[in-house]
């Protein structure tokens, strides 16, 4: 099975762990260079994969964990249509992949899709400041919610306001980045406006645990 037949069957309820700095194939994100060397477009495209694949780990796990945070009927909704959000990053880490084997010899896609991520600053060292920033702030989120369970109940609200304090940056660098990425891939959009819901759920929860403090 190849890597990108690997990635388009990949069941969008699947909950994968951690991934702080990781990306395709066990890549690091942030702490290396990775993708740098040679042609600078292909380095563009394994990294802007790298990041998708990242949200990917960890706008699942706030969904599809049972953490304690969202309220049951929104956290059912919200699972119901990850697959098709999770389908769309998958789709378009799969098109980033195939099009840095391809720049060598780069096609006019190739060349559109170049232009369209430099418009939206996702090419080059406002891309890497972009992939420090976002690994910056879900590396603690990833952290939190791979706590023990036992330790999560220990923690109660403590745990609650932890999660939504981080979550508030994560969301924002998610956003900056889907938001980018809208006239690339038109699927953003609805992996953007699922991320808004649950976002604003996660603010709830937030103002909930306050109250009850």
């Amino acid at each position: 099975m190849t890597e990108e037949t690997r990635l388009r069957d990949r069941p969008g309820g699947v909950i994968k762990r951690g991934g702080r700095g990781t990306g395709w194939g066990g890549r690091l994100g942030a702490h290396g260079d990775d993708g740098d060397e040679g042609d600078p477009l292909i380095g563009d495209f394994e990294r802007l994969a790298r990041m998708l694949d990242r949200i990917d780990t960890t706008l699942g796990n706030l969904i599809n964990r049972d953490l304690g945070v969202l309220d049951p009927r929104l956290r059912a909704q919200f699972a119901a249509n990850w697959p098709q959000a999770a389908y769309n990053l998958t789709q378009a880490i799969v098109r980033l992949r195939t099009e840095a084997i391809r720049a060598p010899l780069p096609s006019s896609k190739s060349r559109t899709l170049r232009r369209q991520l430099e418009r939206a600053g996702l090419t080059g060292s406002m891309l890497r400041m972009k992939e420090t920033s976002l690994n910056f702030y879900l590396d603690p989120i990833d952290r939190i919610v791979d706590q023990p369970l036992t330790g999560k109940e220990s923690l109660g609200q403590r745990f609650v306001k932890k999660l939504v304090t981080w979550t508030k940056p994560g969301f924002k660098a998610i956003n900056s980045i889907l938001g980018s990425l809208l006239k690339a891939f038109p699927g953003m959009e609805v992996v953007k406006e699922l991320k808004e819901h649950v976002e604003a759920s996660y603010e709830v929860a937030g103002a909930l645990a306050e109250e009850r403090e």
